[in-house]
């Protein structure tokens, strides 16, 4: 075994030992949490009629974007400053993203008195049940950008296994007993946030923290959480916009032609959390002569992925969803996207290493307004498809000007 990877390491010219230790738990944690989503889509397409559930992935949609007004750049901040030793950046991050979430609450409060005066109640508490967990839930989910920049892969998969595998229980047993919308998002806001908090604290006391705290942190976590607010509602206002001009059933099938390629876009993820510690302590021009070969073999891996799940998609809908056979061309589509997804994790990894500040705004902005503008006249003019399509091209444009960016940093002066 050994002799195998020593020669895996000379052919590939990449640390195997690492891909194998880290990939190995990043990976089962992403195979249990499609378990445990799969098992959740079921029951929801087998028990929750499609405006019902339509209407509840428009509701963690809006969540979503809601975050977009928080500190969302502090993963990144704290994944770079821990893998240098500032692990006190934790504890930090987690009090700081609670004083800046201050917004956030109040906007939300406020769409639920709009909600309110609307006579739409569900609406209007799903808003003040937002405001009031989703501070909590975001400063709570930084306990695993920690372990990750401290190499604590093993820990990172069980707490996010038990993480998934509880909230999709949970869920599941909430809607057995009751196809209720208010219910089942009151249900999903505090459970999530109280498994995160747990986590959290669990994490801390395994893991103490040093003191050391990165005092650039805070100001790196808000200059991306600025490059991010359009990155983030452009990640979410898909299902925004199709609800809005199509409906929630439309929004429902749309979601289930999304989900399975999105579980496989989540293995992609793992690309991402390995490579930044590892371009975190490397040198520019290290990371910049091993780009290429990386997204070579990176874009052969996911092809061959890509293609067995576009030949396996009809018999897992007829088999598992036959209520959205529409969304089975769809997905196939969509599927296509995630090739680009895998590979541009890699440079922008990178910039997020170097601190790239100014690229990373350059291609955040860019391509977030990109997507924004593509998505509304594709969904307003050519409905779900419109969508995908607008997806798919995006992503391919975010591969190649991160790999770009990536490749010119030698002659662009670092901020």
């Amino acid at each position: 075994m050994e002799k195998l990877i020593v020669k895996m390491e000379s052919i590939f010219k990449t640390d195997i030992r690492y891909l194998l230790k880290g990939g190995f738990w990043l990976n089962f944690t992403q195979g249990v949490s499609l378990l445990s989503s799969f098992a959740l889509a079921l029951v929801c397409a087998r028990f929750l009629s499609k405006t019902t559930y339509g209407e509840y992935k428009y509701i963690l949609s809006f969540g979503g974007i809601l975050c977009a007004i928080t500190l969302t750049g502090f993963p990144t901040a704290i994944t770079q400053s821990v893998a240098r030793g500032y692990e006190g950046t934790l504890s930090k991050a987690f009090k700081e993203n609670l004083k800046w979430s201050f917004l956030m609450i109040l906007v939300c409060f406020g769409i639920a008195i709009y909600y309110f005066t609307k006579h739409n109640s569900v609406y209007g508490f799903s808003m003040l049940v937002m405001g009031i967990t989703l501070p909590l839930f975001n400063s709570a989910s930084f306990s695993d950008a920690f372990l990750v920049a401290k190499k604590k892969f093993r820990a990172s998969a069980i707490y996010n296994i038990v993480s998934s595998v509880l909230l999709s229980a949970i869920l599941i047993v909430t809607i057995l007993l009751k196809q209720n919308l208010l219910v089942l998002i009151v249900v999903y806001f505090t459970s999530s946030t109280l498994i995160e908090y747990c986590i959290y604290l669990i994490t801390i006391k395994k893991y103490p923290p040093s003191k050391l705290v990165d005092e650039h942190a805070l100001d790196y976590a808000v200059h991306l959480s600025g490059m991010n607010i359009l990155g983030t509602i452009a990640d979410r206002i898909d299902s925004l916009l199709i609800f809005h001009y199509l409906g929630a059933v439309d929004l429902a099938i749309y979601t289930f032609s999304v989900a399975l390629p999105e579980q496989i876009k989540g293995f992609t993820k793992n690309i991402s959390s390995l490579a930044l510690p590892r371009f975190s302590e490397r040198k520019i021009e290290q990371v910049q002569s091993s780009m290429t070969r990386k997204i070579i073999y990176t874009t052969l891996f996911m092809t061959i992925i890509i293609i067995m799940y576009i030949l396996i998609a009809p018999f897992i809908f007829y088999a598992f969803f036959p209520q959205y056979l529409t969304s089975i061309l769809y997905s196939q589509i969509y599927s296509i996207s995630v090739l680009f997804v895998a590979n541009s994790q890699l440079p922008t990894s990178a910039l997020q290493a170097v601190v790239a500040k100014k690229q990373l705004h350059k291609y955040n902005l860019l391509s977030s307004l990109l997507q924004i503008i593509l998505l509304f006249v594709g969904i307003k003019y050519y409905g779900i498809l419109g969508a995908i399509i607008a997806i798919t091209v995006v992503r391919a444009v975010r591969l190649f000007y991160s790999w770009y960016l990536v490749s010119k940093l030698k002659s662009i002066p670092q901020t």
